[in-house]
């Protein structure tokens, strides 16, 4: 309940909040934010932006000089877990129902690989911690969602290091995001 109430929404509507996510706008200079490290591919990770949400603890954006930002990366604090994945699947509904509410319903994804022998639910960490679990959100445009201003594509993807630790991404892609993985020769 508590992570319900941290997610709640700080501007008057949620097309408004959704434009600009974290209170980063598309194509953005990047001189506007502190860069705490610049990585290859026009990654930069920044200090918390004005907007930060509380279940993240890291920020990134991709940008490039042509079109200023173009996808913003957010990562959850490492979140110990029991083996069922209880409070990383909390924190995953939490942030897919505020994506939902502002973005329309996403398509979730929850996929076993066929042959596993992970399908305990107490395997459930495991499973992702081996790659045998997919399990994430997405909201597109191209799904024929709304979605709010500039944002073309949001993706909610959960990890595990092991049957006990476990974080979330989050990655928000703007309209010029094609455009600008072209200039800076990302190919995904």
């Amino acid at each position: 309940m508590l992570l319900a109430i941290a997610l709640m929404p700080v501007a008057a509507n949620a097309q408004e909040e959704g434009s600009s996510p974290f209170g980063i706008s598309m194509g953005s200079s990047i001189e506007k934010f502190t860069v705490k490290e610049a990585k290859k591919n026009g990654m930069y990770e920044i200090n918390p932006p004005p907007k930060a949400g509380k279940v993240f603890e890291d920020y990134s954006v991709t940008y490039h000089k042509d079109t200023g930002i173009c996808k913003i990366h957010v990562t959850t604090p490492i979140i110990v877990t029991n083996p069922a994945g209880d409070k990383v699947k909390t924190t995953f509904n939490a942030i897919k129902n505020e994506n939902d509410r502002i973005y329309g319903t996403g398509q979730l994804y929850d996929r076993l690989d066929a042959g596993s022998t992970l399908t305990k639910p107490e395997d459930w960490m495991a499973s992702i911690a081996k790659d045998q679990r997919l399990f994430g959100a997405i909201w597109s445009r191209s799904k024929g969602l709304k979605m709010a201003g500039n944002v073309d594509r949001v993706t909610l993807m959960t990890y595990a290091s092991d049957g006990n630790i476990g974080f979330l991404i989050a990655r928000y892609e703007f309209s010029n995001y094609p455009d600008c993985k072209a200039k800076l020769g990302i190919q995904d």
